[in-house]
């Protein structure tokens, strides 16, 4: 096997830790996404999403890195050692489970959004209604003649 190889391998590894970073930091907003969601701070969950659009941007830049390099069968491809490869299977793993978890999180994360839409539609809609009964009544005072108690004795 040429060494051009092993070192094939070894910017694979590279590439693999740098996506569980990534992965692991996106991981960390979700987290911190759910919260806001539990709360009101919109501003802050704007942020979050922000910066996980910039997280999403990196993953896909390694992405295409990655490309060429799983091009190659994982049996043919040389290592250093085979620890070396069990490492990066590792690696490629543990992604994978922290993935899986996020995208549990965003189905979660959807669904309390939805509910508390509902919710602030649900209550959008009685003040609404709230608000078409008290002009309906502030309607009828204004047409009605303003009655007269005459108290004087004759």
């Amino acid at each position: 096997m040429r060494s051009n190889d092993c070192e094939e391998s070894e910017r694979l590894l590279h590439c693999i830790e740098t996506k569980l970073d990534l992965v692991q930091q996106l991981f960390e907003l979700t987290c911190q996404q759910m919260e806001c969601i539990e709360g009101t701070d919109v501003a802050e969950l704007l942020a979050i999403l922000n910066h996980k659009q910039c997280i999403f941007d990196q993953l896909e830049e390694l992405r295409q890195q990655l490309e060429p390099l799983l091009s190659v069968d994982p049996d043919q491809r040389c290592w250093s050692s085979e620890a070396r490869r069990g490492e990066c299977r590792q690696l490629v793993d543990k992604c994978g489970e922290r993935m899986q978890k996020i995208l549990m999180m965003e189905e979660e994360s959807i669904g309390r959004l939805s509910e508390r839409r509902q919710l602030v539609a649900e209550q959008l809609g009685s003040m609404a209604i709230s608000s078409s009964i008290d002009a309906a009544y502030s309607s009828q005072r204004a047409v009605m003649p303003a009655s007269t108690l005459d108290l004087s004795s004759e």
